[in-house]
């Protein structure tokens, strides 16, 4: 059974966290765990209606590689209360519910993520094709990890002292995206493999991006046959909703292509469809087809305009 793993590391949850908690139960029946400071949790409210397995932070206490990472870890801790030192962090908290629990098959998603899937629709692929963990990537050096899988704790240890290991060796201060491309990098596929963000062979990637190997471009549509879907690594969610105002001053960035990703979410245009249940979900529309999105990471944090 998938289990989805919601953290905030903080002392007051999101408000908009509130609408992707209930869009992942709109689709999903197993377990959705919230793991949050008891401060957060206890403001926040939730009520028993939420259908939430929640663990404070307190609870899980810090790990022995979590400790280490608070002592080598050189990222930003003033930023808006430490969001990039906590956006790595993050990954510990994971590591420890999962031992805890026992947890297998877990499938983290950020706080802007607006889930439109079965997760348990999905897991055979999951369970055939990715060993350990998968994740999105947006660029060959770039993972934008709002939706994230981990087969076990194993899975998960191996980022984790990765993780740790890279702040132990260096003065750099790389953050979560770069970690995570990082840790594919070096690790080989089988420990952190892509998700497809595009149809297979999409012709809207951006080749001069990639380089002259095919190879490379590939791992934008890894699976795509076997899912049948598309996932969002932020590109489509900043193209129809935006990116977050308070980096752009209130400015309506509706449209906004991210110059990164490695392709244009401006060729596709973008239709909400019916499910046999009567849920809105998100299709990509080109000449070659439509493509179901199980997933739109809204930076914009305008979560309610995307709900189903």
């Amino acid at each position: 059974m998938p289990q989805i793993v919601f953290v905030h590391i903080g002392p007051a949850l999101p408000v908009y966290l509130k609408i992707a908690l209930a869009q992942a139960r709109r689709f999903n029946d197993g377990d959705i765990w919230l793991v949050a400071s008891a401060q957060a949790l206890k403001g926040a409210a939730l009520g028993p209606d939420a259908g939430l397995r929640a663990v404070s932070c307190e609870a899980l206490g810090l790990s022995d590689v979590h400790r280490q990472f608070h002592r080598v870890a050189t990222l930003d801790r003033d930023f808006r209360d430490g969001f990039w030192l906590h956006t790595t962090e993050r990954f510990f908290y994971l590591e420890t519910l999962m031992a805890r629990a026992g947890l297998n098959h877990v499938f983290h998603l950020e706080n802007d993520v607006m889930l439109y899937a079965d997760l348990q629709d999905l897991l055979p692929v999951f369970e055939r094709y990715y060993p350990a963990m998968a994740a999105t990537f947006d660029a060959p050096g770039r993972c934008v990890p709002g939706f994230v899988y981990a087969r076990n704790r194993d899975a998960l240890a191996r980022l984790t002292r990765f993780i740790v290991a890279v702040f132990d060796a260096t003065d750099r201060t790389p953050n979560d995206m770069a970690l995570l491309a990082g840790f594919r990098s070096t690790s080989g596929n089988g420990a952190l493999d892509t998700l497809p963000i595009v149809p297979a062979g999409c012709s809207h990637l951006v080749t001069e991006r990639l380089g002259p190997d095919p190879g490379r471009a590939s791992a934008f549509w890894n699976r795509f046959e076997q899912f049948g879907s598309i996932f969002d690594a932020a590109a489509m969610g900043q193209y129809l909703g935006g990116v977050d105002p308070r980096n752009t001053g209130g400015a309506n960035t509706v449209g906004f292509v991210n110059e990164t990703c490695v392709f244009d979410p401006s060729g596709y245009q973008y239709q909400w469809r019916m499910d046999d249940r009567g849920r809105r979900v998100p299709f990509a529309v080109d000449n070659g087809g439509a493509y179901r999105v199980n997933n739109l990471h809204i930076h914009s944090k305008g979560l309610e305009r995307f709900a189903s």
